[in-house]
């Protein structure tokens, strides 16, 4: 005995709804469900620096009200983003 069952196909009066108010409810479900996209999972950059590098970089970050993650980040979007690009 197969586990699998496969259904037959349906034929062409089968497969579309029987009124425009059931597709319309069906195309609500699909956007409703597109709109809650899941937010962008971080990931971790892990990288070698001296520890005096270390300690100007956590003094900064101090003075600055800032963590050490916060100044790198930004640092980063300053390299990588056009609009946070200063013009040289």
């Amino acid at each position: 005995m197969n586990k699998f069952q496969l259904k037959p196909r349906l034929s062409a009066d089968e497969s579309t709804p029987g009124n425009p108010m059931d597709f319309m409810v069906g195309a609500a479900l699909v956007q409703s469900q597109a709109a809650k996209a899941r937010p962008e999972k971080p990931i971790r950059l892990n990288l070698d620096i001296t520890p005096s590098v270390h300690r100007l970089l956590k003094l900064y970050a101090l003075e600055n009200g800032m963590s050490v993650s916060e100044v790198v980040r930004t640092l980063i979007d300053q390299l990588v983003r056009p609009e946070h690009r200063q013009q040289r």
